[in-house]
């Protein structure tokens, strides 16, 4: 039995089909414009033959060098460099997160301190999600866990949208924590602690141990009545309903709410995050 192998092409490689004769579409209107071009100048500059040879010769390099030009700006792209240039020398300004251009790649439209306004007017906030307790990883509670999950989705009042998040386990902060507090054992207790720090340390990069994160995309949609005041309530409500499924969900605000929002659209990672805490600020919208 042969079975069909389909295979994606990556985002970042630049495909283009070609349509005739193996040029492209973008290559074909080039051609045929450079081609009008050369007729209209070979038509506007007839009454220059009486200068016989040099008319020729001028207009056979006139002609290829607007050929070659033409080609050159449509195989290098420079028609896209020219427009992208001219309208931020207009603009006057370099872009920063909270141009047009930042927040539609975020699709995002202000941001403020609890929730923010998404490119279609829907008001979200967003909950990142803890584990109460270990019960959840139980296998003698998974039939009480999936009833629970189940009663959970069938009384939300609204939207959501689950996004997982991964990134390199920090076991500094961890060790710092612990160090703090040994400073009253004895010097053999102490040795054997450091021992058990660095072996966890050591196995964490060894294994390359990732820590997860699960955040919840709470949204009311534009036409909502108190769209702001529904969205509290709704976020409250599911705050609430969480903690029957042994979970407890902490909304992000501030800071935290804007750095979590480029995290997750820019795939920059938790050290991105603790770094940007201390140079991103909010802006009022």
């Amino acid at each position: 039995m042969s079975e069909k192998m389909g295979y994606e092409i990556p985002p970042s490689l630049k495909y283009e089909e070609k349509i005739f004769a193996g040029l492209t579409k973008r290559q074909l209107v080039y051609i045929i414009f450079s081609f009008a071009l050369c007729v209209i100048l070979i038509k506007f500059t007839g009454f220059l033959a009486v200068y016989g040879v040099v008319y020729k010769v001028v207009l056979i390099l006139t002609l290829c060098t607007i050929v070659a030009v033409t080609l050159l700006i449509c195989q290098l792209r420079l028609d896209s460099w020219f427009v992208t240039v001219t309208r931020y020398i207009k603009k006057g300004k370099k872009i920063n997160r909270f141009d047009k251009e930042m927040l539609d790649f975020l699709s995002l439209n202000s941001i403020d301190f609890g929730h923010y306004y998404n490119i279609y007017g829907d008001a979200c906030t967003i909950l990142k999600l803890y584990t109460l307790t270990g019960d959840r990883s139980d296998p003698k509670n998974v039939d009480i866990i999936k009833s629970a999950d189940t009663d959970f989705l069938n009384s939300l009042p609204c939207h959501i949208q689950l996004i997982g998040h991964s990134s390199n386990f920090d076991i500094d902060k961890y060790v710092s924590m612990v160090m703090e507090n040994t400073e009253l054992l004895s010097d053999d207790q102490q040795k054997l602690m450091v021992g058990h720090l660095s072996h966890i340390k050591e196995y964490c990069d060894d294994e390359n141990i990732k820590e997860k994160f699960v955040y919840m995309i709470i949204k009311t949609s534009a036409n909502t009545l108190n769209q702001v005041e529904k969205l509290d309530i709704d976020t409250k409500t599911i705050i609430k309903s969480l903690t029957s499924c042994y979970i407890v969900g902490e909304r992000l605000t501030g800071q935290r709410l804007t750095n979590t929002l480029l995290m997750l659209s820019c795939k920059i990672g938790r050290d991105g995050v603790d770094y940007l805490a201390d140079c991103v600020t909010l802006e009022e919208k």
